[in-house]
């Protein structure tokens, strides 16, 4: 039977149609479907990607691709259209995707968002160096040759600017003040009437003697980019003497810095070059992983140390994962007897004396010193003559011969101990204060040894106060603890 459909009832012409039909079959049934229209997809419930999501600043306007899909199936381009906003500085940029109006399968908008990077700007010139610094969409600017700041001319660091250097030279005839972050494998050029100011940081990065000292005059921080070693068997002395109003820091980066004279120096209110300079400044040492080492030997009581200290003013010094050794001690300190505001502060660091009469420290001066987790190997361990030290869990190892203790005009021989408290009453502040808080004392004499290195004549007595937690582990061949005959120790 064939029913044909005049207007009226579709429900009622079906039911009528489908009276007496069993099946209908599947044929007119796709064939009936096929015509019928889709509704159109919301642009919220499809899939919208960008070719990217981040890009590099670089001044010119950023349009990513943007692919709509629905079920897996791409959407003609035809079908939206897309709005850029912000694309252009660094920052969130904006695409916004909307159904065009002729689209018949699509509806609504959608958002999405992508970023433009700070990125670094290339410069070979002042102009370009100014403009590049004040351009706020580079996170930093860098040399490609050579710079140079005419005379009269003046460049401002902003303190969010970084500027690199890289392998080439900023050449001031100008001005130049720091107030952000420098970072260089070349010195800072002043020629003529140029001035440097550094109201920021300066990192400086070392590969020689020669470079190392210059970065000196001008950095806050130092890292070394290869070993400095001897040469010829001799490198000379690495004088580094304190002119910084800032705090700086040494940082050997891995790598060893070897000198056969005294490593470093800071000298404060002495006479440099005819006038007398005032110093007032924090010295930080950071090493990771390496070493100062020394070698040689010149005969001399304070010359053949890792690292030398002499000031009476006010400084702080910081060790941090450091090997410090010398032929007679890593550390020497020293300094009249007026009371100097100078602190020492070490965490797990090794202090290391090679030679037949070394010590691991050898801290003459009255500064407030402060170890944690530290190590001192040598024929004795630390030699403490005036000053508060304070050991929080550090290890001692004298591996000398035991012996009495002779007077050698400023200090006395080595004597085996893990701890030698030298309460001595000439030229040095009568302020001796040790504090051993837990830790390990090994020695082939006395674990902790206190004795008097009085001028002959003269009365012995101790200015020497010694605290020892009882979780402190000995083990020696004399006793844990001595004090010399004629000294009064209040323990």
């Amino acid at each position: 039977n064939v029913f044909v459909y005049k207007g009226g009832n579709m429900n009622k012409f079906l039911k009528k149609a489908l009276l007496g039909v069993a099946v209908l079959p599947a044929a007119f049934m796709l064939t009936a479907c096929e015509g019928e229209p889709q509704d159109p997809i919301n642009l919220s419930k499809a899939t919208a990607t960008l070719s990217y999501t981040a890009v590099d600043y670089d001044g010119t306007a950023k349009r990513p691709e943007v692919m709509i899909s629905y079920d897996g199936e791409l959407i003609a381009k035809d079908q939206y259209n897309v709005e850029y906003l912000n694309n252009v500085n660094a920052g969130t940029a904006i695409a916004i995707v909307t159904a065009s109006k002729s689209s018949d399968q699509l509806l609504g908008s959608v958002v999405l968002y992508y970023n433009i990077r700070k990125s670094t700007a290339l410069v070979d010139s002042y102009s370009k160096l100014e403009r590049a610094l004040g351009n706020d969409n580079y996170k930093s600017v860098s040399l490609k040759e050579n710079v140079s700041i005419p005379r009269g001319y003046s460049l401002n660091i902003e303190e969010d600017d970084v500027l690199n250097f890289g392998d080439y030279t900023l050449n001031i005839g100008g001005s130049v003040e720091n107030n952000g972050t420098i970072i260089t494998r070349k010195n800072v050029n002043l020629s003529g009437s140029g001035s440097f100011t550094n109201k920021g940081e300066v990192i400086s990065y070392v590969k020689d003697k020669d470079s190392l000292v210059e970065a000196f005059e001008y950095a806050n921080t130092i890292k070394l980019e290869q070993n400095i070693r001897k040469t010829d068997g001799y490198l000379g002395d690495i004088r580094l003497v304190t002119k910084h109003d800032y705090d700086f820091t040494l940082d050997l980066n891995g790598k060893v810095l070897e000198s056969e004279l005294d490593l470093f120096s800071w000298e404060k209110s002495q006479e440099i070059a005819g006038a007398i300079d005032h110093y007032n400044a924090s010295v930080n040492i950071v090493i990771t992983d390496s070493s100062i080492a020394r070698t040689g030997s010149l005969g001399s009581d304070e010359s053949d140390y890792g690292l030398y200290v002499w000031g009476n003013d006010s400084y702080n010094i910081s060790i941090k994962n450091a090997t410090i050794k010398g032929n007679w001690g890593g550390l020497y300190t020293n300094g009249t007897a007026g009371s100097a505001n100078v602190v020492i502060n070490a965490e797990n660091s090794r202090f290391i004396g090679v030679d037949g009469e070394s010590v691991g420290v050898y801290a003459a001066a009255n500064y407030q010193y402060t170890y944690r987790h530290c190590e001192f190997t040598a024929n004795d361990g630390y030699y403490a003559k005036s000053g508060e030290h304070i050991f929080n869990y550090c290890s001692f190892y004298a591996n000398g011969a035991p012996q009495d203790p002779l007077y050698a005009g400023s200090g006395a021989n080595v004597t085996g101990s893990g701890i030698n408290v030298d309460s001595c009453n000439g030229g040095y502040a009568q302020v001796l204060r040790v504090v051993v808080n837990g830790g390990f004392i090994k020695s082939n004499g006395y674990g902790i040894y206190e004795y008097s290195t009085a001028n002959t004549g003269d009365i012995k007595m101790s200015y020497a106060t010694i605290s020892v937690t009882p979780d402190v582990t000995f083990n020696t061949l004399l006793d844990n603890i001595q004090s010399d005959n004629n000294v009064v120790n209040n323990q």
